[in-house]
């Protein structure tokens, strides 16, 4: 009587009661089922119902138990490298991270790719299974994996991977020029910017108020001669600073993909290697900040805000660097952060040594301590590249 006084009470004892019934017929022990147990465990204490109620409940909590210790169980599948058409690569290792109680079979597939051995078994006993692939056919082929075995349900199937096949490259006379000359370019970036920003900067010299160049003040500004050199300046920036940068990073964005090739890494190696492969346009990002320096301090009359602006802008690329942290090794990324951080304190110390107004004293101190900065930081960076050099 107390129990029919208690289902009369609830609007929904209908469906408790049907899906009391339907419980047991749930594959692997639904959830509603259960929460349905728990309400009317809570509801009929003391009851036949509610005891085997408390058992059914029992038995669930131990297949949800269950379930929750198959749901740490996966794959682990390596990095497929990218390959010359017909080679076999290294040896790679597939993992299970748990494993299987009786066994589990991944089979991977893909247009073109042999793998030795076909199939990767693991049992109880076995949790590693070591391979190599062979490519065929040239391009860009996704690997598909398929779960079999006993205890196929409890491993879910490992996301596809893509490997990429080349056609063998010999590096020839074309490759090697390229790569020579894209070097000496880069290094040669920043001189070239100060001398061609060098032509415009006029000050204004003499009683008769003419303007002459700052770096040669033999030059007239504003003159048939100097207007000359300003017309060829600009079209040799455009060519130097522009161009020739914006070619090599549309040859690298055409070929992103394939970046480890031998041509593009021949060419253009140079530009990316010790990057992450997301950030293989990095080293443009450092050009454009040794442009925005340049152009600063070129084109900013007051020496207060060339130092002040300057700071900030080499601050922002100092947090990009931090942030995303462009560098596959360690010992790289500390080198960058390094001469940022010291560009920055110098540029900090710079605004107080070029105060107006400051006790000798003072002026002293910060000299020393611009001296002392940039000392400390050459010292860090021979040790920093000694010690890559020994690792």
């Amino acid at each position: 009587k107390e129990e029919d006084d208690v289902k009369s009470s609830l609007t929904f004892d209908t469906d408790i009661t049907f899906l009391l019934e339907d419980s047991e017929k749930e594959s692997d022990g639904g959830h509603v089922p259960a929460l349905i147990t728990d309400i009317v465990g809570y509801l009929i204490p003391n009851t036949a119902l509610s005891k085997k109620e408390e058992e059914r409940k029992t038995e669930m909590m131990s297949k949800r138990k269950s379930q929750m210790a198959n749901l740490a169980r996966g794959f682990v599948m390596p990095n497929f490298p990218d390959l010359f058409r017909g080679t076999e690569s290294q040896l790679l290792v597939a993992l299970v991270t748990k494993a299987p109680p009786t066994d589990v079979t991944l089979i991977p597939t893909g247009a073109g790719l042999t793998f030795v051995p076909p199939v990767f078994a693991f049992t109880s006993e076995t949790s590693e299974v070591h391979f190599s692939v062979v490519g065929h056919i040239l391009g860009e082929h996704d690997v598909i994996f398929r779960v079999t075995g006993t205890d196929r349900r409890y491993y879910p199937a490992p996301e596809p991977s893509t490997v990429i096949i080349f056609d063998e490259w010999k590096t020839g006379l074309h490759d090697k020029v390229s790569c020579s000359l894209i070097v000496f370019f880069f290094f040669m970036y920043p001189l070239m910017l100060s001398i061609m920003a060098g032509l415009f900067p006029c000050s204004q010299i003499g009683p008769h108020g003419d303007y002459y160049l700052k770096a040669d003040p033999r030059v007239q500004c504003y003159t048939t001669r100097w207007w000359s050199y300003v017309v060829g300046n600009i079209v040799c920036f455009c060519v130097y600073c522009l161009a020739i940068p914006g070619a090599c990073i549309y040859y690298m964005y055409l070929n992103s993909w394939c970046l480890e090739h031998t041509s593009v890494r021949t060419k253009v190696g140079f530009l990316f290697r010790g990057l992450k492969p997301d950030y293989w346009y990095w080293e443009f990002v450092v050009m454009t900040r040794k442009l925005l320096v340049v152009i600063i301090g070129t084109f900013t009359s007051s020496l207060w805000n060339k130092i002040y602006i300057v700071q900030w802008v080499i601050g922002f690329f100092l947090f990009l660097n931090l942030v995303l942290h462009p560098f596959i090794a360690e010992a790289n990324h500390s080198t960058e952060t390094l001469i940022l951080t010291s560009q920055v304190i110098t540029m900090n110390i710079a605004l107080i040594y070029f105060t107006d107004g400051l006790a000798e004293h003072v002026n002293l101190m910060a000299k020393l301590a611009l001296i002392t900065v940039n000392l400390l930081t050459v010292l860090a960076l021979v040790l920093c590249y000694f010690w890559i050099w020994k690792t």
